[in-house]
Order: structure tokens, then C-alpha cells, then sequence
């Protein structure tokens, strides 16, 4: 298993996701919203720390080729981590009792 090339990837994708919740974002402070406002910018500070991290840490780590096993171990993090930090905003607005 390569870790080190599956958790940068990882974190490439998580700044992707990151960058279209800025959307969400833009249009809750035009509207006023500012309960969701802040829900959604605690989750993008999670996003940029998480990112910040795991991108520093890998620039000094060598790229190598992913095998299968390490391809599906990929898109199941990638997954569950914008699964979780997708849901993050509704249960930090209220939007949903449970997580």
C-alpha cells in the first residue's frame, strides 16, 4: 500500500471539494444567511487545515504509480472524508439532528 501518494491525492481532492463549497458560501453571506455563513466557513477552515497538512507533508514525498488496491483505498477516503465534510454544514446550522 503507498500512504503517502493515497493521502496526497487525498488531500488534492479534498481542496477540489473545498473550493466549490466556497459557493455555497458566497451565495449565504448575499442572502443574509449568516447562521449557514458560519457553518460553512468552520468547514472550510477544517478543509484548509486538513489540506494545508497533508499537501505540505507531501511535497516531500516521491511520487509513485498506484496499484488497484491502492485506487479503490483512494476513492473510499475521498468518499467518506467529502461525505463527512459535506454533511458538516447541515449539523452545524441545525439543518439535521443527527450527524
Amino acid at each position: 500500500m503507498n500512504w503517502k501518494q493515497i493521502l496526497r491525492l487525498s488531500g488534492t481532492m479534498q481542496s477540489i471539494i473545498g473550493l466549490f463549497m466556497v459557493v455555497p458560501t458566497v451565495i449565504a453571506a448575499f442572502n443574509q444567511e449568516w447562521n449557514a455563513f458560519a457553518a460553512f466557513i468552520i468547514t472550510l477552515g477544517i478543509i484548509l487545515v486538513y489540506v494545508t497538512i497533508i499537501l505540505t507533508m507531501g511535497k516531500r514525498w516521491p511520487a509513485h504509480s498506484l496499484s488497484i488496491r491502492d485506487v479503490y483505498l483512494f476513492v473510499t477516503i475521498t468518499w467518506v472524508v467529502a461525505s463527512a465534510l459535506g454533511a458538516l454544514p447541515l449539523h452545524l446550522t441545525g439543518a439535521t439532528k443527527d450527524y
